[in-house]
């Protein structure tokens, strides 16, 4: 309960506040966001006496300040003296008395108070003195708020009245006459003054002063404010952000649009215009043209048998329509750069440059080859194809025919029935298959910038903004070049044909419904150039394959491969062509040089490397002596003219492996090499920082690859457990180069961990988790059962997160990922326990909820 003694007047004066707070008479606001610091503009900070920063009701580190006979003290002044409103946030399970929150103590030959506000758990008062050292005069309500969740406190004292609110809703308020109220005191949050055992024992959160007495709309706003989120909030911007509730200036409206495109399914059409927003129509028995009109950002759009793909802004892809493709689902998670769509099945070339098939199992089409360097994908009719980054050109299924000449320069392709067609890096376009009968058509075009194909159709388009469509099986001309000019994009699939020209007009069979807008308001704003048919911002008569995003390891003459991140410690400015090589500071570094904390005695930190190498006091002092002397040049004399090959010593399982900064121990187990801890690195192989998920919400609800540490706190347990990680991070390149997250066969099966130790040692218990665990109970549990650590595995019980965000079995447990997933992509992990010597795999289900990637665990990584 709170008793709150107060006072009158002050000033206007305002900085960076939330947009919830009022402005108008704002005299003092303290947000507590890692200090004690005045944020209306005023600069009347705190000085902290003891008061250490907590989490406050948003679950935000270092948010709020606790408080246990500790205290912040502001210093009087004329802005500050005279408030009439105060408002803050308080959370305490304590059943002490007359815990003071807030007050305002005034000197005057003793001690006078003019403003108290102290929990009483017999009821909230609120009291003020109208003459300066005259009795309290109370408001009371009683009211229980010692429960442990955080309440709001607004008390105003104006010139006729007195009210107390809590959590929004108005408790009491009684007549008030100030005749001559106390001036001149400093203000204390969390004690009555040093030294008197009136303290607050608990939380609190956002001070806030006024020199005028708040509306109840304002106080409103007050308790049913949300966490501050600072971001664009304009709807039309390209980087609006639904969850912003605050308008930081950071709108923008041109990085979001691309040029227009339009593709053709069986018998539908669809249109990219250039928002990204999708218009389907045609053909809709199964839902293929129901796309959602509030989708922006769409990179990519394709079409198959009543189903459509989407390719958005933040590489998910997306199917549209019940059929497609055949009802299969795309993995959750998956990260694509392009996408093709099949009769009844599609294509992905997903971000880490594999090659997926998904749809149903005909046609040879899910044997897809093991690739991690493919750059486009086709999906024909009963055969799928893909280009590398090095220009090679591969394929499979039943109709798949290799070409008559091996390819190696090609930038695109696309898949037909029976036929391929792929456009080269000298923008010349090849075309075969077991459906060719004519190559006279295209064998003598040139300055092609897009292609595609369907059915027994293929079609070119020339930076000219002419368009060519023929029939591969006998050369016949379904578009000629003079048919049509202004040509910006074109598709074909099955014997249908859509074409976009230059002023955003639509060419197709099907009637294109009056609401399609090809090119939205803000395009012309913006400078970019509508003919581009690859959508590299450069116009068509311009183009080539090297303009779109273009690769200077296949574009080009003259090759400097290293690492091209200026953000990496070992950035190589000369370099043009990236490779794995880039090095990054570890964790806990701002930047490159500042390692030194990490090196021993007889090491130094190289910026370069990342590491600590050893280093000599004196490397002149040949002979080891501690001088450097005649006896010293003698020696090199001596050795005058001899070669000295430099000796590398051959890494063998068991030295450390350095990545990111940080020396893992490893161990050899029968075949494998593991690391001997746990992964803690905050960033995948090649530098790509991994989201740090801090709370509960961005932890259940983000899709995306995220770390954390045991209970959102600092970095303490960092050293014995590393890091705990989402199964979004799962694949083969956040472990280092020849290392990867062993899958259930590495772990269980024949040759695998279980297998190897039941084989070779049957005298251990049959699950070998205890030979897995460190030895003791300083990091497990008792009774820590069987543990012997005979293999220097060195399992730790780092605990990990379950699919409610929360954090468990720290001390009783080990999580560590698997690198697959099992039934319908569910995400599975490996366990040790505390109280038996179980080694086994779990699912980590819970209840209704299938999310089982948003499960939190340790990483350990495996030799190739």
């Amino acid at each position: 309960m709170f008793l709150l003694l107060f006072g009158v007047v002050s000033l206007v004066a305002h900085a960076q506040v939330p947009d919830y707070v009022p402005t108008e008479g704002l005299v003092a606001w303290y947000p507590f966001n890692g200090n004690a610091n005045d944020e209306s503009g005023n600069e009347q900070n705190g000085e902290i006496f003891g008061a250490q920063l907590t989490f406050d009701r948003f679950a935000s580190s270092e948010s709020a300040y606790s408080f246990n006979h500790t205290r912040i003290e502001i210093e009087n002044s004329a802005t500050n003296d005279q408030f009439k409103t105060i408002s803050f946030w308080f959370m305490s399970s304590s059943p002490d008395g007359n815990q003071v929150a807030f007050k305002q103590n005034i000197y005057v030959d003793h001690v006078y108070a003019r403003v108290n506000c102290a929990i009483q758990w017999n009821g909230t008062h609120f009291a003020g003195k109208e003459v300066c050292g005259a009795g309290w005069q109370y408001d009371n309500v009683s009211s229980e708020l010692n429960d442990g969740i955080w309440h709001h406190y607004v008390g105003i004292l104006d010139s006729a009245q007195k009210r107390l609110y809590i959590d929004g809703n108005l408790l009491d308020e009684s007549d008030f006459n100030p005749e001559n109220m106390c001036s001149g005191g400093d203000l204390i949050i969390g004690q009555e003054w040093d030294g008197v055992p009136y303290a607050f024992i608990g939380d609190l959160d956002d001070f806030g002063f006024w020199n005028r007495a708040l509306t109840e709309e304002e106080i409103l706003a007050l308790y049913n404010a949300e966490l501050s989120a600072p971001g664009c909030t304009d709807p039309t911007a390209c980087n609006f952000n639904a969850e912003a509730n605050e308008d930081d200036g950071s709108c923008e409206f041109c990085s979001c649009l691309s040029q227009p495109t339009v593709a053709a399914g069986y018998g539908t059409n669809y249109v990219k215009n250039t928002l990204g927003q999708v218009y389907g129509w045609g053909g809709n028995n199964l839902g293929q043209t129901d796309i959602p009109d509030t989708l922006v950002g769409v990179r990519q759009i394709e079409g198959g048998e009543e189903f459509c793909i989407l390719l958005h802004a933040d590489s998910s892809v997306q199917v549209i329509g019940s059929n497609g493709p055949y009802g299969a689902s795309v993995p959750a998670g998956m990260k694509g750069i392009d996408i093709s769509a099949g009769r009844h099945h599609m294509v992905v070339v997903e971000a880490n440059g594999a090659l997926t098939n998904i749809g149903p199992n005909y046609a040879g089409l899910p044997n897809e080859p093991v690739v991690s360097n493919a750059v486009d994908g086709a999906a024909g009719w009963y055969h799928n194809a893909g280009v590398l980054d090095n220009g090679e050109v591969i394929g499979w299924g039943n109709a798949w025919v290799e070409p008559e000449t091996p390819i190696t320069n090609a930038v695109e392709i696309e898949a037909g029935n029976g036929h391929n067609i792929v456009l080269t890096s000298e923008n010349t376009i090849i075309e075969w298959g077991s459906s060719i009968g004519s190559t006279s058509v295209w064998d003598t075009l040139t300055n092609v910038v897009d292609i595609a194909a369907g059915w027994n159709r293929s079609l070119a388009l020339m930076n000219d903004g002419t368009l060519l469509a023929w029939n591969p099986e006998n050369g016949s001309i379904i578009i000629d070049r003079d048919d049509y000019a202004g040509v910006i994009d074109a598709d074909i699939e099955h014997n249908a044909i859509i074409i976009l020209l230059e002023s955003g007009e639509i060419l197709t069979a099907l009637d294109v419904p009056a609401e399609v807008e090809t090119i939205t308001s803000g395009w012309s704003n913006c400078d970019l150039c509508l003919a581009d048919a690859d959508g590299d911002g450069i116009c068509n008569e311009d183009e080539g394959p090297c303009n779109e995003n273009p690769d200077p390891c296949l574009c080009d003459d003259i090759v400097v491969y290293g690492c091209v991140d200026p953000e990496a410690c070992n950035y190589a400015s000369e370099a043009n062509c990236g490779d794995e090589s880039c090095i990054y500071p570890p964790l806990g570094l701002s930047n490159c040089y500042d390692g030194e904390t990490f090196c021993g005695e007889g090491t130094i930190w190289d910026a370069s490397l990342q590491t600590c190498v050893a280093f000599d006091d004196c490397p002149a002092d040949l002979n080891g002596n501690g001088l450097v002397e005649v006896s010293d040049l003698l020696l090199v004399l001596a050795d005058f003219g001899t070669e000295c090959p430099p000796e590398v010593a051959e890494w063998t399982c068991g030295d450390p492996v350095s990545y990111h900064g940080y020396d893992y121990a490893t161990a050899q187990i029968g075949e494998q090499c593991w690391f001997a801890e746990n992964l803690r690195t905050t960033q995948f192989r090649n530098g790509i920082p991994i989201t740090h998920l801090q709370n509960v919400e961005n932890w259940v609800d983000s899709d995306i690859p995220g770390w954390c540490y045991y209970e959102d706190a600092q970095a303490q347990e960092l050293e014995t457990f590393g890091l705990i990680y989402n199964f979004f991070v799962v694949g083969d390149n956040i472990c280092p180069s020849d290392w990867h997250i062993p899958n259930f066969a590495e772990w269980f099966e024949e040759g695998g961990l279980r297998s190897w130790i039941a084989e070779n040692y049957p005298e251990i218990d049959i699950n070998s988790g205890g030979a897995l665990k460190t030895i003791g109970t300083s990091e497990w549990l008792a009774p820590n059962e069987g543990a012997t650590n005979q293999f220097d595995f060195s399992g730790r019980p780092s605990g990990g997160r379950n699919l409610s965000g929360e954090f468990l079995d720290v001390g009783t447990e080990a999580n560590y990922h698997i690198n697959n997933t099992f039934g319908g992509g569910e995400a599975h992990h490996v366990y040790l326990k505390h109280q038996s010597t179980v080694f086994d795999r779990a699912s980590p289900w819970q209840g209704d909820s299938p999310e089982t990637w948003h499960w939190g665990a340790s990483i350990r990584c495996l030799k190739d």
